[in-house]
C-alpha cells in the first residue's frame, strides 16, 4: 500500500517580534493585532491586545 502524502505547510512566522498594547491605543503602523485579552493593566479598558508585525 503506498501512502498519499499532503504537501507541508509552512508555519506562519512573526518577523520582528510581538508586542502588547492597551486597547485604547493606537496600533502602530505595520503591526496587527493577533489577539485580545481582559487585563487590569489597563486602567478603564480592561482590554488589551497582542500585536505583531504584519
Amino acid at each position: 500500500m503506498t501512502a498519499a502524502t499532503a504537501p507541508a505547510q509552512a508555519t506562519p512566522q512573526q518577523l520582528g517580534g510581538s508586542a502588547v498594547v492597551c486597547s485604547n491605543s493606537p496600533t502602530p503602523d505595520g503591526w496587527v493585532i493577533n489577539s485580545s485579552f481582559n487585563t487590569s493593566s489597563c486602567p478603564g479598558y480592561d482590554l488589551a491586545h497582542n500585536i505583531g508585525r504584519a
